[in-house]
């Protein structure tokens, strides 16, 4: 078992059937478990009169609007949405705006943002960019 699953069972996201994190790069180089899931791909886990969707997709980005239409799951920042991916113990159940159920949906798929400077991890881009203003402001800059 490779590092990614093991972080997967640890977080209880054992059952996302897919192999990689589309967003993890270090240093520009793809990792090869994010090489694999282009081949594996993600699968819907939304459920639906307790049946998961199950298709499947290339990209977080096609899964995402997959959700948006198949499952009303986009829409504008006044209405709430709750969630219904299948956490292998029933529907995830969080609450929040509709215009954050991407990053919601990117911690279920366990996609992990990376420092380019010193490698730290976070589960969303905008703490990592909180980061990278904090802490490399001057690296950053200099690019």
């Amino acid at each position: 078992m490779d590092m990614m699953e093991s972080l997967a069972r640890q977080s209880g996201h054992s059952e996302m059937n897919h192999l990689a994190h589309e967003t993890m790069m270090t240093n520009g180089d793809a990792l090869a478990a994010q090489v694999a899931a282009a081949s594996t791909g993600y699968e819907c886990a939304w459920l639906e009169k307790r049946s998961r969707c199950g298709e499947r997709f290339d990209t977080v980005s096609e899964l995402v609007a997959h959700s948006a239409v198949a499952h009303d799951a986009r829409g504008t920042a006044g209405r709430s949405l709750t969630c219904q991916w299948d956490t292998g113990e029933g529907p995830c159940s969080a609450k929040f705006r509709r215009d954050h159920f991407k990053r919601h949906l990117e911690a279920h798929l366990c996609i992990t943002h990376i420092c380019e400077h010193c490698g730290n991890a976070y589960s969303r881009a905008d703490t990592l960019k909180c980061h990278m203003n904090k802490r490399h402001f001057t690296q950053s800059a200099a690019v």
